[in-house]
């Protein structure tokens, strides 16, 4: 599934937005389409992040051009170890038959990382990066089957993505530890979907947030939700449709609103209670996990 320069600027035209980018979502769905169809990759990974939350659960808000997965094939580290070379090889193998040329491996215990050049239709190349987490095997909610949002004449169909509630904690872990732009721009639509049921968002941010990488969710606090200016002009904006900030005055003044609602809407993540502190203490300062203290509806 591959867009002429033709068909590429059409639906850019149509839709506001920049050519290049849109080609690597199109790009990016087929990918994720042959993931979800194929026996080996479909039950073994579930996707999240920016691209489940705006390919999947939106109607392209934002671009999202990045393939992030969590492997679910199996909870016990065993088998996660005996599947994790047939899957990447098979990863690696379907996007060579697709054209793609593999620029770095993975290497890292805890996850696999590939960046991946193609040959534009618009002329250059481009690049589409794929990340498996090991880590995170065992889903909070489960796993769905979802179409993508259709882009012309190109949509995914039965792509495994994680549950809405665990896609939210996510990016809520992220808009903190992180604090980049897209973060900001998909936590300030988050606030505004219907039907969340925020108490499970609550439980996978403590869990989630409780195993981040240098840092103490203890101390996560709404005064850290925010960005700095250049990253948005560096990489949100060619996401985003035309002359998105226009209507706030700019990016600063887009940061500034958007940061103090989504301050005063996210404030009650950040209150803990005390079942809530003793599960964060015995995460962080004993290495225990235990969830019993928590109000949670995970699977």
């Amino acid at each position: 599934m591959v867009a002429s320069r033709e068909t590429l600027q059409n639906i850019a035209a149509e839709r506001q937005l920049q050519p290049a980018t849109l080609e690597r979502v199109i790009r990016l769905i087929d990918i994720l389409d042959a993931f979800g169809a194929d026996t080996l990759i479909g039950p073994r990974v579930a996707l999240k992040g920016g691209t489940a939350l705006n390919v999947f659960h939106s109607d392209l808000d934002r671009l999202s051009v990045d393939i992030d997965v969590n492997y679910v094939g199996a909870v016990e580290k065993e088998q996660m170890d005996a599947d994790r070379p047939g899957l990447e090889d098979r990863i690696e193998r379907l996007m060579e038959s697709k054209g793609y040329v593999a620029r770095r491996e993975p290497s890292e215990h805890a996850g696999g990382k590939w960046i991946y050049r193609y040959a534009s239709a618009l002329g250059g190349s481009g690049t589409i990066e794929i990340d498996i987490n090991y880590l995170y095997r065992g889903p909070l909610y489960g796993v769905d089957r979802m179409p993508s949002v259709a882009i012309g004449s190109y949509q995914a169909t039965n792509v495994p993505v994680l549950d809405i509630h665990e896609i939210v904690a996510g990016k809520m872990v992220a808009l903190i530890t992180r604090r980049t732009a897209r973060d900001l721009f998909d936590a300030h639509r988050i606030i505004a979907m219907p039907s969340l049921d925020w108490a499970k968002i609550k439980a996978a941010t403590l869990m989630i947030g409780a195993s981040a990488k240098s840092f103490d969710w203890r101390t996560a606090s709404p005064e850290a939700i925010g960005c700095e200016v250049g990253d948005i002009t560096g990489k949100l904006t060619m996401c985003l449709h035309d002359r998105y900030f226009d209507s706030f005055g700019g990016p600063a003044a887009w940061i500034e609103s958007v940061a103090t609602e989504c301050r005063e809407k996210l404030a009650p993540l950040f209150k803990f209670t005390a079942g809530e502190g003793a599960f964060l203490e015995a995460v962080l300062d004993r290495g225990e996990i235990d969830a019993s203290s928590l109000t949670c509806h995970c699977r």
